[in-house]
């Protein structure tokens, strides 16, 4: 087993491989074998977790209720017309009440589900739809009641409220067994009222028997049809939950593949520079090897840095930016590092913007991002390259390129613009996953857009990606205050600029 080895190293590898195998004998699920209970707690956590499922399904049915405040007032002023229309035709007062009963236990199903959007618990779930069943219990008694007078006027009106309450009800896409069997039950019970009052005016059985089997296909169907949306939203869920556990084994597998590669070629040359420095006589040599078995060891450094910002893990350090100072050095290292046939054209900020951020980490990001730029435009030399900063208000929450939603607010724009021949469809998905590159074999690591949405989303902002055949734009926003400054306790990017602000009229004042 150990003829290949040097003598030199053979008693130490026997002695090796005793420990090995005594280890193994005595604790034998440690080597091959994972515990149950830590195997239950991986599968307990995470985003297909049933406690992350049960805060999905509560989010859903906020977000399916209560989709916009826009729609929410359009619904109660259409409800609130047709019950001031009801009571002057009829005369109820059951009509003027309808209103003020459905919107009260509207706005206590509103709160709580409000209160409890990120609670995992069953009760919770199960308390919500109840909430909901009593509400549309609330909404179908007034049809019912309109379909049960005999006036075609307000039969009509009624028919019609129950057609757009089914297919709302189907619409909905409720997947909860209560919520699913409950709204089948309301809709039974409505049926059964209605037909049964129209059946005692009818005195023809046969005829009778055909409103009751009317009756009975009209739910059967409308419960059918929910079970139908119920399956195909759980199968698209399975299928979302298997294609998303194939994209993270392909991507942990190319962060492997990527990172073995990277580092077997980076301690090739270290070992290679450090060994030639052996056999080297003169010192010139030698120390020319030592420079480079350095610089293979700072870039292996910098690959470890780009993979602890891509996994949000990398120290950030916040200082106040001065964004004018910034886009002049950007232009100098980018003089530097694209080619000339490519200028790059940096649009200033105004003097007011202020950034608080690593800046160091911003520098790199930028650059990363100029030097994609530049590259996806070789075909296209004379075309600039832009840099544009500016600031940005967002009224309402959007998606990032990782799927992250980025809250509302104000923040700081960072655009690089090429005139490329843009980004296919099938690849834009994966720009920002590391080590995946689109060019020839080492010319490209894989981890520019993969640090820069790293940096990102750990500063609180978050890229977008806006392609065609004409060009890519890739906007870098970040808040004006970072993340990290906030819970390190340092002072706000508002509270530097004054104190920097303060700072220069001191240096420019006379004595």
């Amino acid at each position: 087993m150990y003829q290949s080895c040097p003598p030199s190293v053979r008693p130490r590898l026997a002695k090796i491989s005793v420990k090995l195998r005594t280890s193994c004998k005595n604790n034998p699920c440690t080597i091959d074998r994972v515990p149950v209970h830590a195997y239950r707690r991986a599968h307990s956590q995470g985003p297909f977790s049933m406690p992350h499922r049960r805060r999905s399904e509560i989010e859903r049915l906020y977000r399916a209720e209560y989709p916009s405040a826009i729609e929410l007032s359009m619904r109660f002023a259409i409800l609130a017309v047709g019950s001031a229309i009801l009571y002057l035709y009829t005369g109820w007062t059951s009509a003027l009440l309808w209103l003020p009963i459905y919107f009260a236990l509207h706005l206590l199903h509103w709160r709580f589900l409000k209160t409890h959007v990120d609670s995992s618990d069953p009760g919770d779930l199960n308390v919500a739809a109840l909430l909901y069943l009593v509400i549309m219990a609330s909404f179908l008694w007034m049809p019912v009641c309109m379909a049960l007078v005999d006036d075609p006027p307000l039969q009509f009106s009624a028919v019609a409220l129950m057609i757009a309450t089914l297919v709302f009800l189907i619409w909905r896409g409720d997947t909860q067994p209560l919520l699913v069997m409950g709204k089948t039950a309301l809709v039974a019970a409505a049926a059964v009222l209605i037909t049964a009052h129209h059946m005692a005016n009818v005195a023809d059985v046969w005829v009778a028997g055909a409103m009751a089997l009317s009756g009975a296909a009209a739910v059967t169907y409308f419960h059918i049809a929910q079970i139908a949306v119920r399956n195909r939203i759980k199968f698209s869920r399975r299928a979302a939950i298997h294609q998303a556990e194939a994209q993270k084994l392909e991507a942990i597998g190319r962060i492997s593949s990527g990172i073995a590669h990277d580092f077997n070629n980076l301690l090739t040359a270290i070992r290679g520079n450090l060994e030639l420095a052996r056999m080297v006589a003169t010192r010139q040599d030698r120390e020319d090897l030592l420079v480079e078995a350095q610089l293979a060891a700072d870039r292996a450094a910098d690959l470890v840095r780009h993979l602890l910002s891509y996994a949000r893990t990398a120290r950030i350090t916040p200082e106040l930016v001065d964004l004018q100072s910034l886009t002049d050095e950007i232009q100098m290292l980018s003089d530097d590092l694209i080619p000339a046939s490519t200028p790059l054209s940096v649009m200033r900020p105004s003097s007011s913007l202020h950034l608080v951020t690593d800046q160091a980490q911003l520098v790199t990001a930028l650059l990363a991002l100029i030097l994609n730029a530049a590259e996806a435009q070789e075909s296209r030399p004379g075309t600039p390259v832009t840099l544009s900063i500016a600031d940005s208000l967002h009224m309402s929450p959007q998606e990032m390129l990782n799927g992250r939603i980025l809250p509302a607010g104000r923040y700081v724009q960072f655009t690089v613009r090429d005139s490329g021949p843009g980004i296919p469809a099938s690849v834009l998905p994966h720009v920002a996953e590391p080590f995946f590159t689109t060019k020839p074999p080492g010319t490209g690591s894989g981890m520019g857009l993969a640090m820069v949405s790293g940096f990102a989303e750990q500063s609180g902002g978050g890229i977008v990606i806006e392609t065609a055949p004409s060009g890519t734009a890739v906007h870098l926003y970040l808040p004006p205050d970072s993340p990290a400054a906030r819970g390190s306790g340092a002072a706000t990017g508002r509270q530097l600029a004054q104190a920097a602000e303060k700072a220069h009229k001191a240096r420019v004042l006379p004595h």
